[in-house]
């Protein structure tokens, strides 16, 4: 399909999500993965929404990965601290969170790339409430190296910069008590210069650092499921800007289209149409 050129044909598709932030991402992503075709609409010109600018952390009670961690936490206990916390909220909406949120992180940990880990020393924002815990409700994603998204890693969305040291590196929160330390203790020293090698190291082939944390991982994440999704290029041409434009039918159940040009979406009357948006000039379709 070229950039510029009207539409030629109806374009139909299953699933059109709008936004590239986690929500989206993970909406289109799991459509596709139920062998669904999705259009996936972005506003900017990287995904990542407020997502990626985040610590990207769920609040997810009963969740299974903290009790491997070995941390008791019960349905009923977050029935409670919610009662406390957000009352009058609908209680059947509440009802389906307790009762399928694990369910969600097992199908979306098995079906995609997401991966996360409980927070063990991360108390809920009321501790002093009745089913409150001191921590694991809360997840966060596992660190990402992003070089395995090759060219798509300038599609994410830039961190800020007060999550970032040294030109674009991303830390967690294991390391801060080490780079306070690294001139007390060797052990945080060389813990350091560990960090700061690896991250002298990922310069040499990147703009900032590929070592990602928080939202930032989260939203690489869900990146790399798309482009693993679009494994197998039908069509593809440049736009005027340079960036590519293209259908992947990717093996057996996917179907995504991806679109990386600002004025791409020009050539979609029907979906503007359809989304009743005045202008889908500045529209960047994703995944």
């Amino acid at each position: 399909m070229n950039a510029t050129a009207p539409a030629t044909a109806e374009e139909i598709w299953d699933v059109v999500v709008v936004g590239a932030g986690a929500g989206g991402l993970t909406a289109a992503c799991a459509a596709a993965a139920e062998g669904r075709s999705v259009l996936l609409l972005e506003q900017g010109e990287v995904v990542g929404g407020t997502t990626a600018i985040s610590g990207g952390m769920v609040w997810l009670p009963a969740n299974h990965k903290t009790a491997e961690a070995g941390r008791l936490d019960t349905i009923e206990a977050a029935r409670t601290y919610l009662a406390a916390t957000v009352p009058g909220t609908d209680r059947r909406r509440l009802e389906t969170f307790l009762a399928h949120a694990d369910e969600a992180l097992r199908w979306l940990e098995a079906r995609t790339s997401l991966r996360l880990k409980p927070v063990l020393t991360y108390p809920d924002y009321q501790p002093d409430l009745p089913g409150a815990t001191l921590g694991g409700r809360v997840l966060e994603p596992v660190a990402f190296d992003a070089r395995v998204l090759g060219a798509n890693f300038a599609l994410v969305r830039d961190p800020l910069p007060e999550f970032t040291l040294f030109g674009g590196m991303m830390i967690c929160r294991q390391d801060i008590p080490h780079l306070r330390r690294a001139k007390r203790s060797p052990r945080s020293a060389l813990h350091t210069a560990r960090l700061l090698l690896r991250h002298a190291y990922e310069r040499l082939s990147a703009r900032r650092g590929t070592t990602l944390h928080l939202g930032n991982a989260l939203v690489a994440r869900r990146a790399l499921r798309a482009a693993r999704c679009k494994s197998q290029p039908s069509s593809a041409k440049a736009s005027a800007a340079g960036a590519m434009i293209g259908e992947w039918k990717a093996p057996e159940t996917f179907n995504l289209m991806t679109r990386l040009a600002p004025a791409a979406f020009s050539t979609s009357s029907a979906v503007a149409s359809s989304l009743s948006v005045p202008d889908m000039t500045h529209w960047t379709g994703l995944l």
